[in-house]
């Protein structure tokens, strides 16, 4: 975690991370003060960039000025000023930057240390998984858009990618076929490296009815989808994540598969297989280096629940729920990413409830 106080005024600096594109720190950005104020992070040698500006744009015209190049796509400023952009400077002596982002004045910035890393969420062509995919990118990963039948909200996702400053890669599989999972991790590790980050999400929510009703084909269909699909991408990543020593997998569970739900008892009995899942894995891949979570959400305003349900029902919902309020997807998401980052060096097996207090 960096912060920066101005010794003359003793007021936060608002500051701007840059890193050599292997992660080494380099120098520091600062804004809101007059005169050169970088600070070279330790073992800086050849770039020392700092200017007494309050614009960002105007901080990069300088280094272009002084011999940097710029590429990539910058990101737009996000809320509360908490990320103001993705891009790279490249050095008049050719040594890559990374401009990381800015943190608000008063702010100070934590290195989740995802940037460069290979993440791939299931089911990010919206809701949900778009969020985590967006928050991914916007931490630096390259992340897989995995999708299944919508093409259209996988690339709109990967528009929200490039938008935020990252780099998207539409991975088109279908979870609950092995040899499928296998191509998807194949083709992303082809051109990417091993996929460290994987984010298990894809699972259709179903229709309630009751389950002396259910057919087979509904009960055999919610076990594919929610349990044996995770497992199958699962296997298909962890090759790459031992032969790395580092990894992190979390699973997007439900609040229900704890509370229970009448109307979806397949869905959250095999929701709850993930729990155990989780936990096993944990305590096998522990010394691997591998983290392994689940995420239960409960009532998530995303698009698909405001579809689902009409207004009267979610206001009921949501005033049934001790906070008042259901989550937001960029809520799950920001969860998600720290359990799937290196700020995260423990905590593994858990079952972490993002519901409000349900």
């Amino acid at each position: 975690m960096l912060a920066l106080t101005d010794t003359a005024s003793g007021t936060p600096m608002r500051i701007v991370a840059l890193t050599t594109a292997d992660g080494a720190g380099v120098a520091l950005v600062s804004f809101g003060r007059t005169g050169d104020t970088a600070v070279p992070f330790e073992g800086a040698g050849q770039v020392h960039v700092g200017f007494g500006v309050d614009d960002l744009d105007e901080a990069i015209d300088r280094a272009v000025a002084r011999g940097a190049t710029v590429f990539g796509v910058p990101g737009e400023v996000g809320p509360e000023g908490r990320r103001a952009r993705l891009g790279f400077l490249r050095d008049p002596d050719g040594n890559v930057l990374e401009l990381v982002r800015a943190a608000c004045a008063g702010c100070c910035l934590m290195d989740l240390g995802v940037s460069g890393r290979v993440a791939l969420v299931s089911g990010a062509s919206r809701g949900i998984g778009r969020a985590i995919a967006i928050e991914l990118a916007a931490e630096g990963a390259v992340v897989g858009i995995g999708y299944l039948r919508d093409a259209d909200g996988a690339r709109q996702t990967a528009s929200a990618v490039a938008e935020a400053g990252g780099i998207a890669v539409l991975v088109g599989f279908d979870h609950t076929d092995p040899g499928s999972t296998r191509g998807a991790i194949a083709s992303m590790e082809s051109a990417n490296g091993p996929v460290q980050i994987l984010v298990n999400n894809a699972g259709a929510f179903p229709s309630p009815g009751p389950f002396s009703a259910l057919s087979d084909d509904g009960w055999h269909a919610a076990i594919r989808e929610q349990l044996e699909g995770p497992g199958n991408l699962i296997r298909a990543a962890l090759p790459g994540m031992i032969a790395t020593g580092w990894g992190r997998i979390v699973m997007i569970s439900t609040v229900h598969a704890l509370i229970g739900n009448p109307g979806v008892v397949a869905h959250t009995a095999a929701k709850s297989g993930l729990h155990g899942l989780t936990r096993s894995l944990a305590r096998e891949l522990g010394s691997e280096g591998i983290l392994v979570n689940s995420v239960l959400p409960g009532l998530t305003l995303t698009e698909g629940a405001r579809a689902r349900f009409p207004q009267d029902r979610l206001d009921a919902s949501q005033a049934a729920i001790p906070t008042g309020h259901a989550s937001r997807p960029e809520e799950i998401a920001a969860l998600v990413v720290f359990l799937a980052s290196t700020r995260n060096g423990n905590i593994t097996g858990e079952l972490i409830r993002s519901a409000g207090g349900v």
